[in-house]
C-alpha cells in the first residue's frame, strides 16, 4: 500500500510527544508500506 503522510511542522527533531508519536507510527507503517512524508 502507497501511503502520504501529510504534517504541519515537521517530524524532525522529535522532542516533543506528537512528533515522537508521529516518527514511531511512520516507522511502524514503513516496514510494510511504501510511505510518503510531505511536512510545511
Amino acid at each position: 500500500m502507497r501511503i502520504l503522510w501529510v504534517k504541519a511542522g515537521g517530524i524532525v527533531p522529535a522532542d516533543t510527544g506528537g512528533r515522537i508519536r508521529s516518527l514511531h507510527i511512520l516507522k511502524e507503517l514503513a516496514r510494510r508500506h511504501s510511505v510518503t512524508i510531505f511536512t510545511y
